[in-house]
């Protein structure tokens, strides 16, 4: 009982960052339970429990569109901002970018978007050079995006491409098949 009532004081000493780390050893959720009926869970259970997702989970993110990414932090900080001001998540998007996600609702972070392809399951990354089946010709060019969508497409229809041909047209690839598109 007095261990964990010092934890607990030293634990709301150290910055979130950190708080969010500890990990409880066994036996001191018997100590925690015993000391207050009404108390089910450790602070630092409770911490973890705000937020829907966790350290290395996949998620999708409305950033310039849904990109894929995976969370590499939980209540993350910049130096410049105001102490009071904490992103729930950091996010590692699939190309690389480092972003944060400014509330743990769907409209910014999202489990999975429906009609979206899983970027990790795709063949072709950005940048990589292909062929596009047009008509009864094959056309050369290289993917500049991922799950592209039409402002008027139904909701949940996504191309698995956008590919800009070597003529300068834009072109977007409905599945990733053989069938609309090859490596070049």
């Amino acid at each position: 009982m007095k261990r964990y009532r010092a934890l607990v004081q030293l634990t709301k000493r150290l910055p979130r960052s950190i708080r969010r780390d500890l990990i409880w050893e066994e036996g001191d959720e018997e100590d925690m339970s015993s000391s207050s009926s009404s108390r089910s869970t450790s602070p630092v259970e409770k911490e973890r429990q705000k937020y829907r997702f966790r350290v290395g989970d996949r998620v999708w993110c409305s950033y310039d569109g849904w990109k894929q990414g995976e969370i590499i932090c939980i209540d993350y900080t910049e130096e410049a901002w105001e102490p009071s001001r904490i992103a729930p998540y950091q996010v590692r998007l699939f190309d690389g970018e480092l972003i944060y996600v400014p509330e743990d609702k769907d409209m910014y972070v999202r489990e999975k978007v429906p009609g979206m392809f899983d970027e990790t399951q795709l063949r072709f990354k950005v940048g990589t050079r292909v062929s596009c089946q047009m008509g009864k010709e094959w056309e050369s060019g290289v993917v500049v995006a991922f799950n592209h969508k039409e402002n008027d497409w139904v909701q949940g229809h996504y191309a698995a491409y956008r590919v800009l041909l070597d003529d300068n047209r834009l072109v977007w690839v409905p599945f990733d098949n053989d069938t609309y598109c090859r490596r070049a």
